[in-house]
């Protein structure tokens, strides 16, 4: 278990060690009941997924995880019906050996959604779920030092330390929070004879770190579809669909937060239920709602951690071992949201209406670009349509979009972390075209990436006393331009506070002055006798 804290460690770095991807192709399949009209033609398919739960088994990650699928489809009889059903899966990943204070972390993430009829009673929905496991831990480099000092001699090494900047996550789960919601149907629209589906979109619009706390907000877009009440019982079905956001928000207690942790996180709905109401003028106009949604937080920390970047004797003469660790920054985070426009052709030359829309968007790049953070993802837009004469005919596609927002301080070489979702959507007909109008919700967090050399050892040789010139009386040295105390006084085995005392130096060196350096009494070398 991870257990680094924003007080930091003496000589260590919270460093990855493990990054691999997996994708798993999944496929479950849906009977319909018996008192349900064969299916003839797949109008939409949506799937949702929570993150991936995690368990550490040896050196292998093993995971699992729920896929909900909800597929819109017509009938036989020219309606319209919504199938709901989900598939569990699960896979492992070799993490190899590790040790230490360790986070080991799951992503998961869903592509490639689709539906085909088995038979006019059986759907079969496929999805590929791509799984992205990381490791980092705490790796402690407090240098070695060989060669049996005393603790006189041990006084006397030298120690050059710097301190970065380290950043860990702490990450906090909301689970299973219920969603409870009266919807009412507008006035400009017809009264319900019953509800075919409510896809719901959760986004998170705003996160927030405090001393041991981490508040979040955000909507969830529920979109509606439903037939109408109709006047004559025996007439063909009309359909509708509306939408609705409804707030979400909450605080999470997590130990090692603090006002510079950085954060994002994401949101999925795991269950939903509906019932319709009459509402207070008796009219079928109310939907009950009752849902159940997971938030997933992540929140990333910088700590202070005094590392050891050289060492040297002055009394003997001494060598060192340098190892380089990776480390990255957290430097902000934010939340934005953009608009896109889409289109795509259809087939159909006689769809006319578009009676109900979805939208789903995902981040597959980021980059740095005249001033400006870029992020590029695929907006997924499934639409049902209709002709106008009982002629229902799904679309679905796939296109690239493009965000940006201003770039800050974000340094060149940079890493990242994000999330998009959808929070509104609408489709048109134009001129051939089903064009979907989107507004997409993005959080991020950037990251600097940095390398440091560090001492890992110091190899002191007991029988090389420093050499201490008996010619002289003085040594007088005249710096150049890139020389710093500390390297002054490793070259002639003599400490900084030494040299300052004698020169009267307050901080660096002082620029074209002539230095002392102080002279050491030479140590006795010692000897091992070997018989």
């Amino acid at each position: 278990m991870f257990n680094y804290t924003s007080d930091g460690t003496k000589n260590c770095v919270v460093t990855r060690i493990f990054e691999e991807t997996t994708t798993k192709e999944i496929t479950a399949e849906y009977n319909l009941p018996d008192y349900l009209p064969d299916v003839t033609r797949i109008l939409c398919t949506d799937a949702k997924l929570c993150r991936a739960g995690k368990y550490i088994n040896g050196s292998v990650l093993e995971f699992d995880g729920e896929i909900y699928f909800s597929v819109i489809y017509s009938t036989a009889d020219g309606v319209i019906k919504c199938a709901k059903f989900s598939s569990e899966y699960d896979g492992s990943i070799s993490v190899g050996e590790y040790s230490g204070d360790c986070d080991i972390n799951a992503e998961s993430v869903i592509e490639s959604v689709g539906c085909r009829l088995q038979n006019p009673r059986k759907l079969t929905a496929r999805a590929k779920v791509k799984v992205s496991v990381d490791a980092v831990c705490a790796k402690c480099t407090s240098p070695a030092v060989t060669g049996k000092l005393t603790p006189d001699e041990e006084q006397n090494v030298q120690s050059r330390t710097d301190v970065l900047d380290v950043c860990f996550r702490v990450s906090a789960t909301d689970a299973d929070v219920k969603l409870e919601e009266n919807i009412e149907i507008p006035k400009n629209l017809p009264q319900a004879d019953e509800i075919i589906c409510v896809l719901l979109e959760p986004c998170l619009t705003d996160i927030r770190a405090s001393d041991g706390n981490i508040s979040y907000k955000g909507n969830i877009l529920a979109k509606i579809l439903y037939s109408a009440l109709q006047e004559t019982p025996s007439s063909q079905p009309e359909y509708r669909c509306f939408t609705k956001k409804l707030p979400f928000s909450g605080d999470l207690s997590a130990a090692g937060i603090n006002e510079r942790c950085y954060c994002t996180g994401n949101c999925c709905v795991t269950s939903s239920e509906s019932l319709l109401s009459p509402d207070a003028d008796g009219e079928m106009r109310t939907i009950e709602l009752d849902a159940v949604y997971s938030v997933y937080l992540d929140a990333f920390c910088n700590a202070s951690s005094e590392v050891t970047t050289d060492m040297y004797s002055t009394d003997y003469e001494s060598s060192t071992e340098e190892e380089n660790v990776t480390y990255e920054t957290a430097l902000t985070s934010r939340t934005f949201n953009c608009t896109q426009s889409v289109c795509a052709e259809i087939n159909d030359d006689d769809a006319t209406e578009v009676v109900c829309c979805r939208a789903t968007a995902d981040i597959t790049n980021a980059a740095k670009s005249n001033g400006k953070l870029v992020f590029e993802g695929n907006l997924t837009v499934s639409a049902v349509l209709y002709d106008g004469n009982e002629l229902y005919s799904g679309k679905t596609f796939t296109s690239p979009f493009r965000a940006e927002c201003d770039a800050g301080f974000v340094p060149d070489g940079f890493d990242y972390t994000a999330n998009a979702a959808v929070m509104d959507s609408t489709c048109r007909i134009d001129r051939g075209n089903v064009c979907a109008d989107v507004e997409i919700g993005i959080n991020y967090v950037i990251f600097a990436k940095s390398t440091a050399s560090v001492t890992s050892k110091l190899s002191v040789e007991k029988d090389k006393p420093r050499n201490v010139s008996s010619v002289s009386s003085i040594t007088l040295y005249y710096p150049s331009k890139t020389d710093t105390m500390w390297d002054i006084a490793k070259k002639y085995g003599t400490t900084r506070a030494e040299i300052a005392a004698l020169n009267g130096i307050n901080g660096e060196i002082p620029s074209g002055d002539v230095m002392i350096i102080p002279k050491r009494k030479a140590k006795k070398p010692i000897y091992t006798k070997i018989i």
